[in-house]
Parts: C-alpha cells; structure tokens; sequence
C-alpha cells in the first residue's frame, strides 16, 4: 500500500507480505485502509493473535471478518459517516472528522 506514493523503507508503506508466506497465510480481511497506520495496526493484530497466542488462523481470520465495520449508506447521517470514518482510520483525529460535512466524509473515505 502506497508504494510508488511513499518511501518504501519509510512508515507510509504497508505490506502484507502475501507473496512471500509458505503454507497456510494470515490475509487480513476486507479491504485495505487508506491509513498505513491503521492497516499495520490491523495486520499487527492478526498476526499476534495467530503467531504469539497461537490461534488458529481460521479463527483468526473469521474473528477480523465479523469484526469489521460496514461503511453507511450514501445518505446516512453525518454522525454515521464520522463514526464509520473514526472506526475505520484510528489514527485520524476524530474532532477533525466530525467537523467535516457528511458528502466530504464519503468522498474521501467511501468507496
């Protein structure tokens, strides 16, 4: 994520390292964060869980799966969009996002 954007040695730029893993692989599920801080903080996670507690990866990736956050519907409220935005970009200032207006939520951070 962000490669070609960023320094690739530098903290903006996530791998999942998806190519390299033999065997049986932890993949994250859903899609990947516009926030590097946010998605490395994901794949931390789920990589603790699996590796250092030594949970099965199955149950690892079913617990992130029904873990995550749906995005709003177009034309749900404000307060929905910051919310979904805040849950979903951790390292955001949330006073900064729920100053922003409903439409400008969605077209930076919706999909």
């Amino acid at each position: 994520m962000n490669a070609g954007q960023a320094d690739p040695r530098g903290p903006d730029v996530v791998s999942p390292e998806v190519h390299a893993a033999p065997g049986p692989t932890l993949l994250v599920p859903g899609p990947v964060l516009d926030d590097p801080a946010g998605q490395q903080a994901r794949e931390s996670a789920a990589a603790e869980q699996a590796l250092i507690e030594q949970r099965p990866i199955g149950e690892v990736v079913q617990a992130l799966a029904e873990d995550r956050v749906e995005q709003p519907a177009g034309n749900a409220s404000q307060e929905a969009w910051a919310d979904w935005v805040i849950a979903t970009h951790p390292a955001l200032d949330p006073e900064f996002l729920r100053a922003m207006k409903r439409d400008d939520l969605r077209e930076q951070y919706g999909s």
